[in-house]
C-alpha cells in the first residue's frame, strides 16, 4: 500500500511538543506533474546511459515502486536528553 501520511513530531525539554501532519497525496500530485513534464529528458538520459555505458536504468523503475510501497509503516524515533524526534509514515 502506498503511504498516505507523514507525521513529524519534535520537542525539547524547554518547549512544547510540535506535530506536523503531511498528507502525501498533496506531495504526489506536484511530483507527478513535474515527472510528466521532464519525462522526455529522463527517457533520453536513460537511453544515452544504455548506449554509452551499457547501464539499464529502466530496471530501477520496479525497484523504486517497491521501495515506495514498502515504506508504509516506516518509523524513526530518536530520544535524547535534549529532546525527542519522531517521523512516522502511515
Amino acid at each position: 500500500m502506498i503511504p498516505l501520511l507523514i507525521k513529524i513530531q519534535f520537542s525539547s525539554h524547554k518547549k512544547k511538543h510540535r506535530k506536523i501532519w503531511i498528507p502525501l497525496p498533496l506531495v504526489y500530485i506536484p511530483v507527478l506533474i513535474i515527472m510528466t513534464i521532464i519525462s522526455p529528458l529522463l527517457i533520453i538520459g536513460a537511453m544515452a546511459l544504455l548506449i554509452i555505458k551499457g547501464t539499464n536504468t529502466f530496471k530501477a523503475i520496479p525497484a523504486l515502486f517497491t521501495i515506495l510501497t514498502a515504506s508504509s509503516g516506516f518509523l524513526i524515533d530518536v530520544n535524547s536528553q535534549k529532546g525527542k524526534f519522531l517521523i512516522a509514515i502511515k
